[in-house]
């Protein structure tokens, strides 16, 4: 799995948050 993979799903997890 790639670094970059695991820091966009945060990221889109805290976005889809708003």
């Amino acid at each position: 799995m790639d670094a970059d993979a695991g820091i966009r799903e945060e990221v889109l997890g805290a976005w889809a948050a708003g």
